[in-house]
């Protein structure tokens, strides 16, 4: 899906009206990932560290479990680092960090002197608060993330939750009066340090800012450039979300329309591109009254867009339109599960086989229970 020889590209060419839409949740994951590497201490250097230190021995693993005894705290595996769920390994690192310190503190580092470097990574109190920094700010990103993994067609939601989470990343860092009298988001000169908020108010986590208060002793310029480096999170956040996210897309920014809980906040105008012959139909369309009971329904998310489309009947053509644009995917979040599913590992196998994947997929095909099949 890059921009020059990818085939995305190639069929463009070929196609120049063809939807094509990188996946929102890839591209959510990425930004965290982008925001995260701008920090002093990179988190997946931790991850990666941690991992391949213990990876060595089967006696280091051994010991770390009889640490997490002695102090009292449930031993958790050390896993392999990933590049999508990067936040919860970071989360499951936080869990055992003081077991980790603990272990680490009690090797002898003059026998493996080469191993020292490792020890006073892992055991630096700096390295810590990062980490709770890193945990807390991500949080941000994964209720969007999931609300996009949805099954159901959520076309009409991608645009608006996108746009929810660049308000949500400005606002840690952002002040309020700046964000009031924008225009837009995507308006907001987020870069001018007299638009953003200062130390104080900075958002890092209450986890982040008790241990900064409880465990790391810092001089006033210290925590300063602290701050500084901190604050580095949300700006390149929200640069890669101005530059990388499909936020003018015109078909996700139209299909909005089909959220009947926000159709009458849209006009013929800002739907043109969709209904183009159709306007006696859209007009019609903008003060309909669906009964209570359909939708309470759609709001308690019992009924699905589509099948909500399905009920309006009034209006074939557009509820046609309707249907069409809710066949376009929001994001291969299903394709991804399915991935994850071979690589679904125990301790005596590596992977599932290929009779064993299709008999899983035969399985959920002929689900016809209304709950999800997973």
């Amino acid at each position: 899906v890059g921009r020059h020889r990818s085939l995305k590209v190639h069929i463009e060419n070929r196609a120049p009206k063809l939807y094509t839409l990188n996946c929102p949740c890839h591209l959510i994951s990425l930004c965290a990932l982008k925001a995260a590497s701008s920090l002093l201490v990179n988190g997946d250097e931790v991850l990666i560290r941690v991992f391949y230190y213990l990876d060595k021995s089967a006696r280091w693993k051994h010991l770390l479990k009889e640490h997490a005894e002695f102090v009292n705290v449930e031993h958790r595996k050390i896993l392999k680092h990933s590049g999508t769920h990067w936040g919860k390994r970071i989360d499951r690192i936080l869990m055992i960090m003081p077991t980790l310190r603990l272990f680490f503190q009690s090797e002898d580092l003059e026998k493996k002197r080469q191993n020292r470097d490792v020890c006073d990574f892992v055991c630096s109190p700096k390295t810590e608060l990062y980490l709770l920094f890193i945990s807390s700010a991500i949080a941000v990103f994964e209720d969007v993330n999931k609300v996009l993994q949805y099954e159901a067609p959520i076309i009409p939601m991608v645009h608006g939750s996108l746009m929810e989470l660049l308000r949500k990343v400005m606002i840690e860092f952002i002040r309020t009066e700046v964000l009031t009298e924008a225009s837009s988001l995507l308006a907001t000169d987020y870069s001018d340090v007299n638009n953003q908020v200062p130390n104080r108010d900075l958002f890092i986590g209450f986890a982040t800012k008790q241990y900064l208060l409880r465990t790391v002793e810092l001089t006033e310029s210290q925590i300063t450039v602290l701050y500084s480096n901190l604050r580095n999170f949300y700006p390149t956040a929200v640069k890669y979300i101005v530059k990388k996210f499909p936020l003018n897309y015109p078909i996700l920014t139209f299909a909005g329309f089909l959220d009947y809980s926000h159709h009458q906040q849209y006009s013929l105008n800002n739907v043109i591109t969709l209904i183009q012959h159709l306007i006696s139909s859209f007009c019609m369309y903008q003060p309909l009254n669906i009964d209570t009971t359909t939708m309470d329904s759609c709001r308690e998310g019992g009924l699905r867009p589509d099948i909500l489309w399905h009920e309006i009947s009034k209006f074939p053509i557009l509820t046609k339109l309707a249907k069409l644009v809710l066949t376009l995917p929001h994001s291969n979040a299903n394709t991804e599960h399915l991935f994850r599913m071979v690589e679904n590992k125990t301790d005596l196998r590596s992977s599932l086989s290929a009779e064993t994947l299709c008999s899983l997929l035969k399985m959920k095909t002929n689900c016809f229970k209304a709950t999800a099949c997973y």
